[in-house]
């Protein structure tokens, strides 16, 4: 069932305008989703200054057209993805209490994976990628976003071990200091 929650953070310095960032994640739509793809759509009444996908968008192949028509009204925004599990391979079932483990991948067997039907990675990217958004798969990149630059940081899929934290800037006067919240920890999405 999908959920839209909203969290106010204030880290902007005082007297700047708020930046509605709209965070997508673990659509697993299919040619059957047709309910949430309109969910999806419906979003852009938040009117999202930025938005950040990371990933899970497909269940089966069947959900790369509906993936199109949900992020359709998006693709013009500002944005950045990450691939999930589910952007490279399919749903399949898989007890739960496999989460119990240190390791819930341990509970896999080899032969599991040679069930699974691989996805049109290839595409959920490009589609991405055709409404400019950023491509952060172990990669850094830079969002202008109503005259503010933000800098992000994404890694490729950790559940099938392709993410690789990408190195810090080559100077140190690109470094930049990271957003915090009112802890004093650095801003995470």
């Amino acid at each position: 069932m999908p959920v839209l929650r909203r969290r106010s953070v204030p880290v902007l310095a005082p007297g700047q305008e708020p930046i509605t960032i709209l965070h997508l994640s673990d659509l697993h739509l299919t040619d059957r989703t047709q309910a949430r793809v309109d969910w999806v759509r419906d979003l852009a009444q938040v009117s999202p200054d930025v938005v950040v996908n990371t990933g899970d968008n497909l269940s089966f192949a069947s959900g790369l057209l509906p993936l199109g028509q949900a992020l359709e009204p998006f693709l013009g925004l500002p944005g950045a993805f990450v691939m999930g599990d589910h952007d490279y391979r399919s749903t399949v079932f898989k007890l739960p209490t496999r989460y119990l483990r240190a390791d819930p991948r341990s509970a896999d067997s080899p032969e599991d994976a040679e069930d699974v039907e691989a996805l049109p990675w290839r595409a959920v990217r490009d589609l991405q990628a055709s409404g400019g958004w950023a491509d952060l798969g172990n990669a850094r990149g830079t969002l202008e976003v109503r005259g503010r630059s933000i800098e992000l940081v994404g890694v490729d899929d950790p559940h099938a071990d392709r993410d690789a934290y990408p190195e810090p800037a080559s100077s140190p006067d690109d470094v930049v200091e990271p957003v915090r919240n009112r802890e004093g920890r650095p801003l995470r999405l």
